[in-house]
């Protein structure tokens, strides 16, 4: 895969079930932390909130999720059991 500059450009470039798991995923993110902002880490999407939140991507066999801080995926997580 090329480096994508956006995550649009990274999920164009991913098969339709792929692109459409991440994308839910994404929205859950944003869902989450409506505040962060977008960007590529590392070659994958990525969400910065008071410095790198998560990233996540789709590999051969599977898709990863990788958080970065736990003080941010503890944000994350009390966001998701609010909503």
């Amino acid at each position: 895969m090329t480096k994508a500059k956006d995550i649009d450009e990274y999920l164009e470039n991913l098969n339709e079930k792929d692109k459409a798991a991440l994308e839910k995923l994404r929205q859950i993110i944003k869902s989450a932390a409506p505040e962060a902002i977008e960007t590529i880490s590392y070659g994958m999407p990525a969400f910065r909130f008071h410095g790198m939140l998560v990233g996540f991507a789709a590999w051969k066999a599977h898709y990863g999720f990788y958080p970065w801080l736990q003080r941010q995926l503890l944000h994350l997580a009390m966001s998701l059991k609010d909503s």
